[in-house]
């Protein structure tokens, strides 16, 4: 993996999630794949101190607000487990995922069209989405960028901080510049994502066109799912079933002589460690 296809992979990342929450933040008043504010709209709303825009709080609404952001929490987090499960036991990764989130944002969208307003809130069907979101900042975090995929706080530290130390000694490590470059990737794709969000909401939608939405971000984002298997788990996008049978055959290929022999010196070396001398 090269340095530029983390930090293209990373910008394109930023720009659909920056874009996506710009959507559900102006639309909804809810954060699809940050957790984080979802927990403090769900806190703050329990004494009614929450956001107070007006279509944020239609008489429409089929749950009260803070039960809104807490479910929209659990939802997150149980994409989390699903993925946890599904990734442990059948070697599910993120390129396996993607029909089950090409088929969740098209009834989403059919449901937000067909259903009446009258009968459910548009906001809802966000619970039906945040696992899926779940998901990708799973296989994100724990299986390749090895960080969220947008600008946390943490980018926005590491960028000044590397800054600081250049203004101090005019000097910067190699470690500093890779830091450096790759937070203000994230920060400069999560805020044009948004920009362009914002742009679609405020001068095409209000033409009367047709809401696009996430369904308009859906394709690239499912494009970045499958190039980050094949960018960073080359070897997890294989088949489980080709996987399995590595692990099988390098069992079998090992035999019992050297892994008891192998098990020997790491009970030896283990005592020596610590302070027990091998009998």
């Amino acid at each position: 993996m090269s340095g530029r296809s983390k930090l293209a992979l990373g910008f394109g990342f930023a720009f659909a999630n920056g874009w996506i929450d710009a959507v559900c933040l102006v639309e909804h008043g809810a954060f699809a794949t940050m957790m984080v504010g979802n927990m403090l709209l769900f806190a703050t709303e329990i004494f009614g101190k929450g956001i107070k825009q007006s279509h944020f709080h239609s008489p429409n609404l089929t749950l009260p607000d803070w039960l809104f952001y807490l479910f929209l929490v659990l939802c997150f987090m149980f994409g989390v487990t699903v993925y946890r499960i599904m990734s442990m036991k059948r070697g599910w990764t993120a390129r396996t995922f993607i029909p089950l989130f090409a088929v969740g944002i098209v009834v989403s969208d059919l449901c937000t069209s067909l259903v009446p307003v009258a009968n459910i809130s548009s906001r809802d069907y966000l619970l039906w989405l945040a696992p899926f979101f779940g998901i990708q900042d799973s296989f994100t975090l724990k299986h390749g960028l090895s960080t969220l995929p947008w600008s946390t706080t943490g980018h926005v530290i590491n960028f000044a901080y590397v800054a600081g130390g250049v203004l101090a000694d005019r000097q910067c490590s190699a470690a500093d510049r890779e830091a450096f470059t790759f937070s203000l990737t994230m920060m400069l794709g999560m805020i044009l994502g948004a920009l362009a969000a914002a742009g679609l909401e405020r001068f095409v939608l209000q033409r009367g066109q047709a809401k696009y939405g996430l369904a308009l971000i859906t394709p690239f984002t499912l494009v970045l799912w499958w190039l980050h298997d094949g960018i960073f788990n080359p070897n997890l996008a294989r088949a489980p079933t080709q996987t399995a049978s590595a692990d099988r055959s390098d069992s079998e290929e090992c035999p019992s002589s050297v892994l008891a022999d192998t098990t020997e010196i790491e009970e030896s070396s283990a005592k020596q460690r610590s302070g027990v001398l091998p009998v």
